[in-house]
Order: C-alpha cells, then sequence, then structure tokens
C-alpha cells in the first residue's frame, strides 16, 4: 500500500510587489507618517500607560530607536 509519489510542483516566480513595500523610501514614509500620527494622538508620550510605544505595540527604546533613524522630532510648533 504505496502511495505514488507525485512529481514536485515548479517553484512560482516571486510576484512582483506593488506599492509602499516596492520602494523602501516609500515604505520607510509610510513608517515615518504612522509613527509621527501615533505619536501626535499620544500628545508626543512615548513612554507609559498612554503612550505611543504602548499603541505601536513595541517597547519605548525601539520606538526612540525607529523616530531618530526616521528623523522624527517634536517641531517646536507643537511644543506649545
Amino acid at each position: 500500500e504505496l502511495l505514488p509519489v507525485l512529481p514536485a510542483a515548479p517553484a512560482a516566480a516571486p510576484a512582483r510587489t506593488e506599492g509602499p513595500a516596492a520602494d523602501p523610501e516609500a515604505l520607510r514614509e509610510v513608517e515615518r507618517q504612522h509613527i509621527v500620527a501615533v505619536l501626535k494622538r499620544t500628545d508626543w508620550r512615548v513612554d507609559g500607560p498612554q503612550g505611543a510605544a504602548r499603541v505601536l505595540n513595541m517597547h519605548p527604546s525601539t520606538l526612540r530607536s525607529r523616530m531618530q533613524k526616521l528623523g522624527i522630532r517634536r517641531s517646536a510648533a507643537e511644543l506649545s
């Protein structure tokens, strides 16, 4: 009672990615805009129960690192 061995299916060519994932700079900008939007929603609070890190489900130090890498800083107009 051996089952017949079927030939392996040929490997499919990777699908071309459309949208932001196709362009690393576009993906970076989408990430930057998302983080800034969450920071504004949390009144630029990074840490704590009401902080952006909690909303984004990441460690506060990871968020700070991403902010630095993406050049996200609170402007003087947003301080007041």
